[in-house]
């Protein structure tokens, strides 16, 4: 990664604590780092800012992970985001779901930080500015 960009991650959980937790280990890495709690706040949030991953937990009040992919996906201005899908499910199938609508990557918590790291650095890296190519991460 360029050292140079501050690279901007939306993390969208509707536990406080995991947002927290999540923000303060991508902010300790260099990583500039917005917060939502459900779907609804990370659309209207991303209509004012531009971010190069999105990170999304699949199970939320409002709108969940799966309806946000949906949403970012049919914007053409979130559309090519990268957006790395978190679950505490095991479902092979929500993995197939969520890749087949646009995730880059699933991730199953609790989430190991290396990997993290390592694909949200594949989706920034796959990712050209300004965000005009879709991920492939993962």
């Amino acid at each position: 990664m360029d050292d140079t960009i501050i690279h901007r991650i939306l993390v969208v959980d509707d536990n406080a604590d995991i947002r927290w937790i999540l923000s303060d280990l991508l902010t300790v890495h260099g990583f500039h780092c917005e917060q939502a709690h459900d779907g609804i706040t990370a659309l209207s949030t991303v209509v004012h800012a531009r971010f190069h991953v999105i990170l999304t937990d699949y199970q939320m009040p409002n709108m969940d992970g799966m309806e946000l992919l949906h949403n970012l996906t049919a914007l053409p201005n979130t559309a090519s985001i990268p957006v790395i899908m978190i679950t505490a499910f095991g479902d092979e199938t929500l993995e197939v779901e969520a890749r087949r609508a646009g995730a880059c990557a699933v991730l199953r918590k609790p989430i190991d930080s290396r990997e993290l790291l390592t694909v949200i650095t594949q989706a920034i890296e796959h990712t050209q500015p300004p965000f005009s190519n879709p991920c492939q991460c993962g």
